[in-house]
């Protein structure tokens, strides 16, 4: 999407979740309500960070409807313990143009995020993810993924 200037102030949300994720409440709402929402709250960019999933089919489509109006990020959110009742949530962002499907077939089985995996550790409020297996996939996989670690270096 091409703007004609560049410092003009836009709403962008970031952390946006999807009926893909486990606990969202409005199951049925569609993806052409969601994009609906979105941009009638004036909102330009959502990245969506649905918790311990990357809903492919549904990212590709927000992000065909969206054209032109809307810009989807593709995302993941990810829960890490810190030991006790503590946790702390954290969010994975990708490119618009980034090969979804590709990172999630290499994403999800390296951190056992698939159904099998989900159902052996107890279900989706179950998941915890290590930070640093997570850093350490991202570090491992950044000629494959093209990705930026946390501090803004090229990994």
């Amino acid at each position: 999407m091409r703007w004609e200037k560049g410092s003009v102030w836009r709403r962008w949300d970031l952390h946006v979740h999807t009926p893909s994720s486990y606990d969202y409440a409005k199951k049925d709402i569609t993806n052409q309500g969601l994009i609906d929402a979105w941009t009638s709250a004036q909102i330009r960019v959502v990245a969506i960070t649905d918790h311990s999933v990357m809903d492919i089919q549904r990212i590709k489509e927000l992000q065909n409807l969206g054209k032109g109006k809307l810009t989807v990020l593709p995302g993941i959110e990810l829960c890490s313990e810190l030991g006790g009742s503590r946790a702390v949530h954290f969010a994975g962002l990708f490119a618009e143009d980034s090969d979804i499907q590709y990172i999630w077939e290499n994403l999800a089985p390296r951190l056992e995020l698939l159904p099998p995996d989900i159902e052996r550790r107890g279900g989706y409020t179950k998941i915890y993810t290590d930070i640093k297996d997570c850093l350490l996939y991202t570090s491992d996989a950044a000629d494959e993924l093209d990705g930026v670690d946390l501090g803004g270096r090229r990994i």
